[in-house]
């Protein structure tokens, strides 16, 4: 197994702790594409369905991070120089992103990177 695949499966694996700041993290890719850039983005979420900091939610509420990712997907589905496309991994998405695609299993995950890819210039 290379490197490569390790940072995949370290991704991917369900029973992994995660904490996500959706929100923060799809704002902070976007701003590496300056509004202005000539060229198009695709910016490509894969989710595993739901924003988690415990720290963050202790001090602001069930609902903040929730929010936030709403806040952020707006911001940048309003932009025209950049596509906002969403994976959800084993969750389902399409409430929240306006272009996603739902994978049950991980060996699904190329098949819909390369959708989203081609889906673009379709």
């Amino acid at each position: 197994m290379s490197a490569h695949d390790d940072a995949w499966h370290a991704i991917i694996r369900a029973d992994a702790l995660r904490e996500n700041i959706d929100g923060e993290a799809i704002r902070w890719a976007a701003r590496k594409y300056p509004k202005g850039n000539s060229a198009h983005t695709i910016l490509i979420v894969v989710s595993d369905g739901a924003p988690v900091d415990d720290s963050t939610l202790m001090q602001n509420g069930p609902n903040y991070l929730w929010r936030d990712l709403e806040a952020a997907i707006c911001e940048i589905e309003g932009r025209t120089d950049i596509s906002l496309k969403a994976i959800g991994i084993d969750h389902r998405i399409d409430d929240l992103y306006e272009d996603s695609t739902f994978i049950s299993d991980e060996d699904e995950l190329v098949a819909a990177l390369l959708h989203a890819f081609n889906s673009q210039n379709a």
